[in-house]
């Protein structure tokens, strides 16, 4: 039981026997509790003086009541056993004078015997008793008292584990000497580039520090804090940091270094979505906090969450006294990193830090800050950088170059190109596939009324049909797509769509990228997922095709070349060094699974015992396949596989790119894969090894091209940022004036909003939002309540029934994909999500849906919920009630059945729980 739930399951009891002047200052006297006792006493002072004049005993007891209520609301936020002493202060000292009746109510919580409540406690906190004396006591002395309840004044008995000394340094003495996890310290040894890496941070300046992958940037960050947090102890100042990692991935490499390098003196702690604990206590009650950026922005919009049990209750960026930005070229647009930093900069702007605590010190880590959008304009765009991240001065390597070169060699980069295949069983299964193809085109066709229906959705019947085993295809298709989702057409909607998406299917891609086996089996898997709401004709036209591409499968004789080449250069890199490891990058998650599938079951790879495996992203779906979701438990020990050696092979989508540190990995294989300069530069680092390579194979030419920019770009950063550390005087007038942009920017930022919100007010237009493939009615925008403004919940309990949950691996932030249940649709609708109150609620993607305005019928299609918040209507924020209702709403039995146009009955549901 949560110690939410437990209060309120128990609230009658708590608030009957609580004493507030026993509770305080025995939570004051934890120092981990320290901060959020000092911040509570003055609201409860505050009770006191505004009744300082009642005089009758039900406003005595009023008063009483409201702070113990007060009391019980910062449970939260002490931590997660503020419980179990506020049971214990209970326990000693009842407010109603009656110590059996409140003893009787601690220990009947527990469902234990009477007094055993004592035993439970010291259990549940695992009290380690320890003796802290003065260094000019005996040991001799000392030890003849040890075991004694009443101990002399100059020994004190102190839990370790929860009774934390406040002291700082006696503190860390006290660890130092008996915590038994706790390692020897691990010195922090430099580098002399390294040294002159964190020069500036050392003095306390905010700064990027800019150096190639696998030059210890992280070990540079750790001096940093190591650094910073001993200054601060010798003015006996308070001290916190924050290191951030864009991704999950990589959270727990990170915390391990810190930990190595400060873990004898200093708390660390990984905060990341999957742990159901609160983030605010952990932030209170540790030295050092590792987690993602999205935490950060949650725990500093907690105030203002309707469900949050810290609502109304602030947070304070200038909570940390330092900050380290991992990968801070991520700080852009509305990202999280950019979203913490407009955070900071209306902490800096508005004056609003609260008394004793002061804006964090800034320290950015990146190997490439990019060169933005605009030609010519490189050092423009690393000036906004700085300013964005409050940031006057960049720290590269200028005296150390050379020993710099000597620990990040340059690393040779190649492309090999293959041409597409035009023989054999590759070309014979494409042909049939685009035979298949046009077949669906027919029936899309015969779906729309007359031909001037179709030309009004298909870019005017302008655009001569691209090919279709071309991007432009898709391209095509997307557009079509759009055009018939804002459109009035007379035609049948659902059977339009049902051809587009069969026509999305990226088989012919598979089959050039892998084989026909391949090919085939991502479209079998793709058939079965959503045979079940096929129209009679489109299952008809797919069996009239699928034998012979099934045939054509089985009738593999060679593999695709471009696979032989990853095998080859795996087998020549093992020649070299069999402790080598490679690791291959692919676009989507279904090219991983399948490329790993193919390089396991390869005999030379299996003859010389090297084993493949792969990773990528959590908490998204892979197109149709069960392993679409691995635990991050999972993750971490493929991580760790491939850092001893049992794993040699890791296939990767782009979530590995950021940071992954496998010192011997020296191959990177990029399979059909370039996006920008900067994930150019994260990809080709992840070779740490002196021999690294890094290698493109590819069949598409506007990939090739691609890379080539790329290579281009990147070196147009290196003399961007060369350029500004020549000419520093210019470059920090050019930061200077972006930084006087920023803060009219935000200003100009929530006038806007504000403008928005009082147009969408007045405007108060009412949208049907329909199923965007059927054009079946889900909900309306009177059912859309939001949390925190970025959340959007439908929040009417007749939705339950017209849809499907399709559960997933639960993770912290979903627990299924909701389909639509309507006949011959089956459209995937969005995503079951987590809320406060032990409620799932149902979030509508923004691209699964139309908006139709009742007041004259015009549609309207967009990408995100942010175009909905501020073209069309503001829904109201979400209540508990709202949240309780769709809970039982679902909880209960429901039995549904959807029929087809024929009367027949096509889809039956029952299930307890959907």
């Amino acid at each position: 039981m949560t110690r939410r739930r437990l209060i309120l399951s128990n609230l009658d009891g708590f608030l009957k026997y609580i004493e507030p002047d026993a509770v305080i200052p025995y939570l004051r006297a934890i120092p981990t509790y320290d901060e959020t006792v000092q911040r509570l006493i003055p609201k409860l002072e505050r009770i006191d003086q505004e009744n300082q004049d009642e005089q009758t005993e039900d406003e005595q007891n009023e008063r009483e009541m409201e702070k113990k209520k007060m009391i019980l609301r910062s449970v939260p936020q002490l931590g997660t056993f503020a419980v179990l002493d506020i049971l214990f202060t209970i326990y000693e000292h009842s407010s109603q004078g009656s110590s059996a009746e409140a003893r009787h109510f601690v220990d009947s919580i527990f469902k234990l015997k009477s007094g055993e409540f004592l035993n439970h406690f010291k259990t549940a906190k695992g009290e380690q008793s320890i003796v802290v004396c003065d260094v000019d006591v005996l040991a001799s002395d000392m030890m003849i008292h040890l075991g004694l309840d009443d101990l002399p004044i100059e020994l004190r008995s102190v839990n370790y584990r929860f009774d934390r000394i406040a002291n700082y340094s006696t503190r860390r003495t006290v660890l130092n000497s008996i915590d038994p996890c706790v390692q020897t310290e691990n010195p922090i040894i430099l580098r002399n580039y390294q040294e002159e890496l964190c020069r500036l941070a050392i003095e306390g300046v905010n700064t990027i520090i800019t150096a190639p992958t696998g030059t210890g940037k992280t070990v540079v960050a750790t001096k940093i804090i190591k650094h910073h947090f001993e200054v601060e102890e010798n003015k006996e100042q308070r001290f916190k940091a924050l290191f951030m990692t864009p991704n999950t991935t990589i959270l727990h490499q990170q915390a391990d270094k810190l930990k190595y390098y400060l873990g004898h003196a200093y708390n660390i702690r990984i905060c990341q979505g999957s742990d159901n604990t609160s983030v605010r206590g952990a932030v209170l009650s540790n030295d050092v906090i590792v987690a993602t950026p999205q935490m950060i922005v949650n725990l500093c919009n907690e105030h203002d969450d309707e469900l949050s049990e810290f609502s109304n209750e602030k947070f304070y960026l200038s909570t940390f006294t330092i900050i380290v930005f991992d990968e801070c070229h991520s700080t852009v647009n509305n990202s999280p990193y950019a979203n913490i930093m407009r955070e900071y900069h209306n902490l800096k702007n508005m004056g609003t830090v609260p008394d004793g605590q002061h804006l964090p010190q800034i320290v950015g880590l990146t190997a490439s800050l990019g060169v933005g959008k605009s030609k010519d304009k490189e050092v423009e765009h690393i000036a906004n950088m700085c300013s964005t991240l409050d940031v006057n001065k960049i720290s590269t390597v200028q005296e150390y170059k050379e020993d710099l070169r000597n620990f990040s060699p340059i690393i040779p980069e190649q492309i090999d190109f293959f041409p597409k295949s035009t023989d054999g069983t590759s070309r014979d299964f494409a042909v049939s596939v685009m035979k298949l193809m046009d077949k669906v085109f027919q029936l899309m066709y015969k779906a729309f009324t007359d031909v001037e229906e179709l030309i009004k959705v298909s870019d005017g019947g302008k655009a001569e049909l691209p090919q279709k085993d071309h991007t432009k295809f898709l391209n095509w298709l997307s557009v079509t797509k759009r055009n018939l989702a804002e459109t009035n057409v007379r035609g049948d909607r659902n059977k339009i769509n049902e051809a587009i998406q069969v026509l999305e299917h990226r088989i012919l891609c598979y089959n050039s990228n892998f084989n026909p086996k391949t090919a085939w089996t991502y479209l079998e898997d793709n058939l079965r997922a959503g045979e079940v709401f096929f129209t009679k004709e489109m299952k008809e036209t797919l069996q009239e095709f699928i034998p012979r591409l099934q045939k054509l499968s089985q009738n593999v004789l060679t593999e695709n070349p471009m696979i032989l080449k990853i095998e080859s250069y795996i087998v020549e890199n093992n020649q070299d060094n069999q402790n080598s490891r490679t690791i291959v990058f692919v676009q989507t998650r279904y090219e991983a699974i399948t490329l790993k599938k193919i390089l396991s079951e390869n005999p030379n790879l299996q003859r010389l015992n090297i084993k493949t495996d792969r990773i990528f992203g959590l908490n998204r779906n892979t197109e149709g396949n069960e392993e679409s979701t691995a635990s991050r438990s999972e993750q971490l020990e493929k991580l760790a596989q491939f850092s001893n050696g049992t794993v040699r092979v890791l296939v990767s989508t782009s979530v590995a790119e950021e940071g992954l540190d496998v010192s011997a990995c020296n191959l990177v294989i990029k399979y059909n894969y370039s996006t920008n300069e900067i994930a150019h530069v994260q990809r080709r680092g992840r070779g740490r090894a002196s021999d690294s390579k890094s290698i493109l194979i590819t069949n598409d030419e506007s990939l090739r091209k691609q890379e080539i920019a790329n290579m281009e770009k990147e070196k147009l950063c290196e003399k961007a940022i060369q350029l500004a550390q020549e000419n520093i005087s210019e470059f920090q007038l050019l930061i200077n004036r972006k930084s006087d942009e920023i803060w009219p920017r935000l200003q100009s930022e929530r006038t806007e909003k504000i403008r928005i919100d009082r147009m969408l007010e007045l405007k108060n237009s009412t949208y049907r939002i329909v199923c965007r493939k059927c054009d079946g009615l889900l909900c309306t925008s009177q059912d859309i309540s939001s949390r925190q403004d970025n959340m959007f919940l439908v929040c009417n309990p007749e939705f339950w029934k017209i849809v499907v949950i399709l559960p997933v691996q639960p993770n912290a932030y979903t627990r299924g994909s909701i389909l639509h249940a309507a006949p011959n649709c089956g459209s995937p609708l969005g995503q079951l999500v987590v809320v406060p109150g032990c409620a799932e609620m149902p979030v509508l993607g923004a691209k699964n849906i139309v908006l139709i305005d009742e007041a004259d019928g015009k549609r309207s299609i967009v990408n995100q919920w942010k175009e909905i918040r501020t073209k069309y209507f503001k829904p109201k924020r979400v209540t508990e009630l709202e949240v309780a209702v769709m809970r039982d709403a679902r909880l209960k039995k429901i039995t549904f059945e959807v029929s087809g146009p024929d009367g027949r009955n096509e889809i039956s549901y029952s299930k307890s729980t959907i």
